[in-house]
């Protein structure tokens, strides 16, 4: 070892020392002085159980929002796919070379099946993807006879898009492979109230007409946050059907189909749409491609939910920037209390920087321990103020760190002033009185 790097240990060492000592004398002189000191760490206890609450509450709310917005179908990209069959649907604003030149053949028959076919393939083995499913775009409300439930909006799904959406049951069963072929039907909570509205006491097990078919209930679903944002599938209003209906499978009247897309958690969606919609529209030129999602609104609420989480961290920071003052004032009034205690410390060796890390070393022990008993009011106040409005009190480890962090910077700039007048003492005149 150079004698270089030697040099840089002793000091180091040497330093280490010395701020050991210090941490000592802030430690007897904080114990010698324990009532008046209970008294400002209550304080600051009170200032940082407010700014810990607030964080508690907004990152509870954030967390109960964000779960929300994971049940709207936020990772659930709709690829949407029409014909193009009306060739007189020109741009106006074409050249005249362009108005000319003739469409792309669109694939007819087996070989449009084959097209979109493979596209459901492709995109399934995407690494950003999760599951897929095809579904023709819209539901079928129609009304045959007297009989006919009016309004109710029928519609044939794979099974995947069970588990694809996260269907969750109010009663009865979700549809199975033996349902393939057989008149049971699946009931969104809007399709239930249409259904009772006509048909009171209609429930698992009953049987109704719609359009024109006779169907036997087998299930009812809860209502689903992200139906509004699935057009393809509007779970709530649908009454499903299980059907073959697969990727391979899209050829009927219908000219519009649409891929659901579940995408891994951490894909951004709203990226990936874009991609998958240039893509899918080079492999598929036959046909018009347009992928959308819900990532506007969501980006929305998170944005209204991080500006009210900022809002009670600003109301809690004034709380915590009173009892700071208050620490600030009683370290100043000990440092007149001690000037003896410090002129004989600098007499028998101490530096003025020794002076100043015991002063900072008081600050933030006051404010640690204040911190501490903060959190535990913090937590306290907040899953009792979260409790009344039907929230669950999330205590999360940013908060814990952001409050240890807060409460070192707090005592650094609450003792900082009392350090700076406390090194200035002259030892001289301090020990003359």
């Amino acid at each position: 070892m150079s004698q270089h790097a030697r040099a840089c240990i002793a000091r180091a060492r040497h330093s280490a020392q010395r701020a050991f000592v210090a941490l000592e004398f802030a430690l007897q002189s904080l114990w010698s002085a324990r009532r008046r000191m209970w008294l400002v760490v209550l304080g600051a206890a009170i200032g940082f159980g407010a700014i810990d609450s607030m964080l508690i509450i907004g990152s509870s709310v954030q967390a109960r929002i964000q779960s929300s917005l994971d049940s709207l179908g936020g990772d659930i990209v709709t690829l949407s796919v029409t014909a193009a069959r009306d060739e007189d649907k020109l741009d106006p604003f074409m050249s005249r070379r362009a108005m000319f030149r003739r469409p792309a053949p669109m694939p007819q028959g087996d070989a449009a099946a084959l097209d979109l076919g493979s596209l459901g393939q492709l995109i399934s083995a995407m690494p950003q993807v999760d599951g897929t499913a095809w579904v023709n775009q819209g539901g079928q409300s129609c009304s045959v006879s007297a009989d006919d439930v009016q309004g109710l909006q029928t519609l044939q799904v794979p099974l995947a898009v069970q588990p694809l959406l996260s269907f969750q049951l109010g009663s009865g069963r979700l549809l199975h492979p033996g349902d393939l072929g057989q008149p049971n039907m699946l009931l969104g909570s809007e399709a239930l109230e249409t259904l009772r509205s006509q048909r009171p006491g209609a429930g698992i097990g009953s049987q109704i007409q719609a359009c024109g078919r006779s169907y036997r209930i087998v299930g009812l679903l809860q209502p689903h946050p992200g139906s509004d944002f699935v057009q393809a599938l509007q779970i709530n209003s649908s009454a499903m059907v299980a059907s073959h209906t697969t990727d391979a499978d899209t050829r009927g009247s219908n000219p519009t189909r649409s891929l659901l897309v579940r995408l891994h958690p951490g894909t951004p969606a709203q990226a990936f749409a874009k991609e998958l919609t240039e893509r899918a529209q080079r492999l598929l030129p036959g046909y018009s491609v347009q992928a959308t999602g819900a990532w506007e609104f969501i980006k929305l609420r998170q944005e209204q939910a991080a500006l009210y989480a900022r809002f009670l961290a600003v109301l809690g920071s004034v709380s915590l920037l009173v009892g700071a003052l208050g620490i600030a004032n009683m370290m100043l009034v000990s440092v007149s209390e001690r000037r003896a205690e410090i002129g004989l410390r600098m007499a028998i060796g101490a530096k003025r920087a020794d002076i100043v890390v015991q002063f900072l070393c008081e600050g933030v022990l006051i404010c640690l321990v204040g911190a501490a008993l903060g959190l535990l009011l913090g937590w306290v106040v907040a899953k009792i103020a979260l409790g009344l409005g039907g929230f669950d009190a999330v205590l999360s480890a940013s908060v814990i760190v952001k409050a240890s962090l807060l409460a070192v910077g707090c005592g650094i700039v609450s003792g900082a002033y009392p350090a700076h007048r406390a090194a200035a003492v002259e030892p001289v005149s301090s020990l003359q009185g």
